[in-house]
Formats: structure tokens, C-alpha cells, sequence
């Protein structure tokens, strides 16, 4: 069973200007082999898939890191057991003594408790925010709007220039296809520009989901994935698979 890997390398490959720092295992040219049986159990692993923490506790003995974005999220591979993303404190002044974390092994997950809790969709639509308030109907609809960008901007300033580039990549693209004339193949014809535009989004949407004032993000680029704390793992890892799949077909 082959790794999906893929679409992060893809991704640190094309936007490496986003990331400060990033694994071997996530560099184009590193020549790390996807399919080695090795790194497979290590990421099953570590996306919460299949295995005991002694089936794999002898990979890894210390942290290894899978790569860091500038606006503070961390993906960690702990013990070779523990998919752990987190925002690193040195962004986030109000995690001094308690950080965001997915620990798969021990099934929890610790979080800053807020009463101002927000269900976001992270949603492309033209000339939008593309972030939305998840009132349970369908996007887009009549009378939804989008949440102004003067909002994101107070709400998540650290995220906020990093948000509004990958937005503007994608608005780009549209316009240059002439989608909104329903022409083309699509913003991005390239599979390539696709699945490293859509992971952006993903870590952006992990992000989110991690915030205080956040109960739950649903990032539905092509297709659905719907991010809380606790279970992010299982759905980052679904749609790495299917990012997988769009790069092999």
C-alpha cells in the first residue's frame, strides 16, 4: 500500500515559501520510496490508521517533524506512534502552558475551551471570502453571505496574509481559465497546481479547526472533509488519499 504523500510534497514543492520548515520525506528530490513498508507503518501511524504503538514504537524514539507553516501550524510524527498538529506557541501567545494537540494513540485531544464557538466552511466560490458560517444548508445559497475579509483579518490576524494569497491564487486562476463562463477545464488544468492549491487549504482548514473559537470546519474544495478536534487525523489522511489517487489517475 503505497504512502499519500504526495500531495504534501506536491504542496512543499510548489509553496515552499509558506513553510519554515520541512521534512525529507516531503521534498521532491529526497528519493524517499512511498511504498517502503517502513515509512507505510509509520504513517498509518501516524494518521491514526491500523497497528498497536508497539508495532511501531521502535521507528521513531524522538519527535520527527513533517513540516511547519509560517503561520504556526506543526505536523509532528511523536514516538512513532502520535499524529500530533498543533499551533507552536511562539504564534500563539495563549498556549504558553497549553498547546492545541491530536495524540491518536491515546484517542484525546486538548483544546482551549471558548464560549464563542464558530462552524466555519471553507468553500471556493468567486469573488468570495470563501469562508462561510456552517448553517447546514447548502453552498452557496440564497441570503448566505460570506464572512467579510475585514473579519477574518481582526478574527485570525497570524493567519490572515497567508489565507488571502492562497485565496487570490485561486481567484487568478479562475478569471485566467474563464470559468465563470463556465469555460475550461477548471481553475487549474495542471493536477498538480490543483492538489497543492486544495492541501494548502486543508492546512488552513486544520488551523481553523484548532482555534479556540472554533467547533468545526468543513473544507469542501472537490470534495467534503469535515475537521474537528480530536478527529482530524482520519480526515486529513482521507483526503491524502485522494490526493494520491488525483495525482496517479
Amino acid at each position: 500500500m503505497a504512502v499519500p504523500l504526495g500531495a504534501l510534497t506536491v504542496f512543499a514543492d510548489q509553496r515552499r515559501s509558506t513553510l519554515t520548515s520541512v521534512s525529507e520525506l516531503l521534498r521532491a528530490d529526497s528519493g524517499v520510496d512511498s511504498d517502503n513498508p517502513r515509512i507505510t507503518d509509520v504513517i498509518l501511524r501516524l494518521f491514526g490508521f491500523g497497528g498497536t504503538s508497539a508495532s511501531v514504537g521502535s521507528v521513531a524514539s524522538s519527535p520527527t517533524l513533517l513540516l511547519e507553516t509560517e503561520y504556526g501550524l506543526r505536523l509532528e510524527l511523536h514516538d512513532g506512534c502520535a499524529f500530533r498538529i498543533s499551533i507552536y506557541r511562539e504564534h500563539h501567545p495563549l498556549l504558553e502552558a497549553h498547546e492545541y494537540a491530536s495524540v491518536m494513540d491515546a484517542g484525546t485531544f486538548e483544546a482551549l475551551e471558548s464560549q464563542d464557538c464558530h462552524r466555519y466552511r471553507l468553500f471556493p466560490d468567486w469573488q468570495t471570502s470563501y469562508l462561510w458560517c456552517d448553517n447546514r444548508e447548502a453552498l452557496p445559497s440564497s441570503g448566505q453571505d460570506h464572512i467579510d475579509p475585514k473579519v477574518i483579518k481582526r478574527r485570525y490576524p497570524t493567519l490572515a496574509p497567508y489565507y488571502f494569497k492562497w485565496q487570490t491564487i485561486h481567484e487568478t486562476a479562475f478569471e485566467r481559465q474563464e470559468c465563470y463562463l463556465e469555460a475550461g477545464e477548471g481553475a487549474f488544468p495542471e493536477v498538480r497546481d490543483r492538489v497543492a492549491w486544495e492541501t494548502e487549504g486543508l492546512l488552513i482548514a486544520c488551523w481553523l479547526a484548532l482555534q479556540g473559537d472554533v467547533k468545526s470546519v468543513e473544507y469542501k474544495p472537490s470534495g467534503t472533509y469535515t475537521l474537528e478536534k480530536g478527529t482530524i487525523g482520519q480526515n486529513v489522511y482521507r483526503f491524502l488519499a485522494d490526493m494520491e489517487a488525483l495525482l496517479e489517475s
